[in-house]
C-alpha cells in the first residue's frame, strides 16, 4: 500500500459556494459564546467540508452552477465537465486515474460521505471505469463479493 497526501486548491466555483456557505453563517462564528450555538457549529463545518469534496453534494448547488452559466451566456456543462471541473479533488483525479489505469495500477478511493461516493460511482460510470462500491449500504455477502471482483488479478 502506498499512500501519498496531496493538497489540492479549490476551483473557483468551490470557492464561490465555501465562501456564501460562510458568510451565510458567519454570525455563528463570532459569538462569543458557543454553547448554545455548538450544533449550528457543527453543521456549518459539515457544509464546508462538503464543499471542499464537491460543491454537487450540497443540496441546490447543482441547480445553481447550471443556472448561473446559463445567466453568463455560457454553453451548459456536459455531464462529465459538471463532475470535474467544479472540484479541485474532481480535477485531479480526472488527470491520474488515465494514467494510473495505463499502468494496469487498481486504487480505492475513500470517503466520509455517501454523497460524495455518489459523485464519484457517476464519474466513474461516464468515464467507462469498472468500479466495486462499498458503503454502509452494502450487505455483508455482496461486500464480499465486491472485494474478491476487486482482488482478482484480472
Amino acid at each position: 500500500k502506498e499512500e501519498v497526501v496531496v493538497w489540492i486548491e479549490m476551483t473557483p466555483t468551490q470557492r464561490t459556494y465555501y465562501k456564501a456557505v460562510l458568510e451565510k453563517r458567519i454570525d455563528l462564528l463570532l459569538q462569543k459564546s458557543y454553547g448554545k450555538t455548538a450544533p449550528a457549529i457543527r453543521n456549518l463545518c459539515m457544509e464546508l467540508r462538503k464543499v471542499c469534496n464537491h460543491p454537487l453534494c450540497c443540496d441546490g448547488i447543482e441547480d445553481n452552477i447550471k443556472a448561473r452559466r446559463a445567466e453568463a451566456g455560457s454553453e451548459p456543462y456536459s455531464q462529465v465537465d459538471l463532475l470535474t471541473v467544479t472540484s479541485g479533488k474532481m480535477v485531479l483525479l480526472d488527470k491520474l486515474l488515465p494514467k494510473l489505469r495505463a499502468d494496469g495500477k487498481k486504487v480505492l478511493i475513500f470517503s466520509q460521505f455517501k454523497l460524495q461516493l455518489n459523485v464519484l460511482e457517476d464519474y466513474l460510470v461516464l468515464r467507462g471505469y469498472p468500479l466495486e462500491r462499498l458503503d454502509g449500504d452494502t450487505k455483508s455477502a455482496d461486500r464480499q463479493q465486491a472485494i474478491d471482483r476487486f482482488n482478482n488479478p484480472d
